[in-house]
C-alpha cells in the first residue's frame, strides 16, 4: 500500500511540476504528504482497524450521553479529565484481555510510538494555532530562530 501510494504521489508530483493538474487534485496530495506518518498503523498491527467507523460511532455515542448528563455543549472536560487515549480499548474487551494485550507490548516500541504520537498532536496543534493567530504564530517562529 506504501509504495503504491508514494509512486502516486510521485506522479502526482511531477505533473504539479509541469503545470497541468487541478488544484483539488493538488490539495490531496499535500493533505496526503502532511500526514504520511500516521497512514500506514492498521497495516503495521492488525489490532488497529483499517476504518474508523466503529469508532467513530463509539465516539460519538459517549459524546451525546456525556452532553446529555452534564448538559454542556463541549466535551473537553471529559477529554482534559479521561485524556484523549480512552476510546482506543475496544468496548467488548475484558480487563484480563486487556491486561494481556498490554503485556504483549514491547516497551520501547510503545514509547517511540508514543513519542510519535505526541509529536503529530503537538504539529497538528501548532498549526491550528498558526490558522487562528497567525501574526503571533509568525512572531514565536522568529524568535525561535533569532535565538538558535
Amino acid at each position: 500500500m506504501r509504495t503504491e501510494l508514494h509512486a502516486f504521489l510521485q506522479s502526482v508530483n511531477s505533473r504539479i511540476r509541469e503545470g497541468g493538474i487541478h488544484s483539488s487534485l493538488n490539495a490531496m496530495a499535500h493533505a496526503i504528504e502532511n500526514h504520511w506518518d500516521g497512514l500506514f498503523y492498521c497495516y503495521d498491527d492488525a489490532r488497529i482497524p483499517r476504518t474508523g467507523n466503529g469508532l467513530e460511532i463509539t465516539i460519538r455515542h459517549e459524546k451525546t450521553s456525556y452532553r446529555r448528563m452534564s448538559g454542556m455543549r463541549s466535551w473537553d472536560s471529559y477529554i482534559a479529565q479521561y485524556g484523549r487515549s480512552s476510546f482506543l480499548v475496544p468496548p467488548d474487551v475484558s480487563r484480563d484481555q486487556l491486561m494481556a494485550m498490554a503485556g504483549d507490548i514491547d516497551r520501547n516500541d510503545y514509547r517511540k510510538r508514543w513519542r510519535e504520537f505526541n509529536s503529530r498532536i503537538r504539529v497538528q496543534s501548532l498549526m491550528r494555532t498558526a490558522r487562528s493567530d497567525y501574526s503571533s504564530s509568525l512572531r514565536r517562529l522568529e524568535n525561535s530562530w533569532i535565538s538558535s
